[in-house]
């Protein structure tokens, strides 16, 4: 089997790579119309099979002024690096995009990615300048 070249110069790109390549396959295997909850479920195992190390619905502290003001819960936060949310959904709108963001900004973290499972799999790369 020959591997496809990965572009290096993105941020986390073969672990990106990697984790697309893993939601291709789920789709693939269980096609579209599926409940979140579900592609979550075959998304995790996925993940294992391929070695990528994860957790799921990892709770984040918002803070205000040093103290804990409420809370917030991400999909899956994958290898320390990046964090992965899914939908299921027609397209992926700026809600999503700026709950991302917010993530991202409150782990301090540089890369999400938005996975939309619909009848096909659409990715949205998001990276936290900050």
């Amino acid at each position: 089997m020959v591997k496809k070249s990965v572009n290096t110069k993105y941020i986390y790109s073969e672990l990106s790579h990697e984790i697309i390549g893993a939601a291709f396959e789920v789709q693939n295997y269980i096609g579209p119309g599926k409940p979140e909850k579900t592609y979550q479920r075959v998304l995790a195992k996925e993940l294992f099979l391929r070695g990528i190390k994860y957790s799921e619905q990892v709770q984040i502290d918002l803070i205000y002024k040093g103290e804990v003001v409420g809370k917030r819960r991400v999909d899956f936060l994958v290898e320390d690096k990046l964090i992965l949310e899914l939908k299921v959904a027609s397209h992926i709108g700026n809600g999503e995009i700026a709950q991302l963001y917010e993530y991202l900004r409150l782990k301090k973290m540089k890369l999400g990615l938005i996975i939309l499972f619909s009848q096909e799999v659409k990715i949205r790369r998001i990276v936290n300048l900050t």
